[in-house]
């Protein structure tokens, strides 16, 4: 009996280190997405920014956002091209990717040193709110973003779970 009782306290606890220190296909839930974040990554408290130090960008942090977001993807990836058009770091609009039943907008650019490669995914989540996704340090089609982007679900109406979620965390 005890060791099944031992068994089972270190089944949980196991379980919870590997989720909250971003383990190997850790899944993380916000309220309005699930998605399998590369390892190595740990999460804030809405589950919505993950970081872990850089081992290519050695003193920064690889960082993975995930918003929801009042307004329309494609109109937000324009602006933002747009914006960033004339700086010494300019984004570039790529071809749209479809990972499972979600097709995403993709933005590439240059953050923090001159040769990081870093990337936003953009799409569109119904009732005028879009999702946007960013990985700073990251390559759009290194085999971590493309592993969690193929991985990435969200709820219908994202928005109304985000906040939701975000009441159960803070309270209304």
């Amino acid at each position: 009996m005890k060791k099944s009782i031992f068994a089972i306290v270190s089944a949980i606890i196991l379980m919870f280190a590997m989720t909250a220190c971003g383990g190997s296909g850790t899944q993380t839930y916000a309220g309005f997405y699930s998605a399998i974040i590369p390892d190595g990554f740990t999460a804030n408290e809405e589950q919505t920014e993950f970081r872990k130090d850089s081992d290519v960008h050695v003193g920064e942090e690889e960082i993975i956002q995930v918003y929801v977001r009042y307004g329309d993807a494609e109109e937000e990836i324009d602006s933002s091209v747009d914006y960033w058009s004339d700086t010494s770091a300019p984004h570039q609009r790529l071809d749209d990717v479809t990972y499972g039943d979600i097709t995403w907008f993709v933005e590439t650019y240059t953050w923090g040193n001159d040769d990081a490669e870093s990337c936003t995914f953009y799409t569109d989540a119904g009732d005028g709110y879009y999702i946007e996704v960013n990985f700073f340090l990251m390559a759009y089609d290194s085999e971590e973003v493309v592993k969690m982007m193929e991985s990435f679900t969200f709820e219908e109406n994202p928005s109304d779970k985000y906040y939701e979620f975000l009441d159960t965390i803070y309270g209304e």
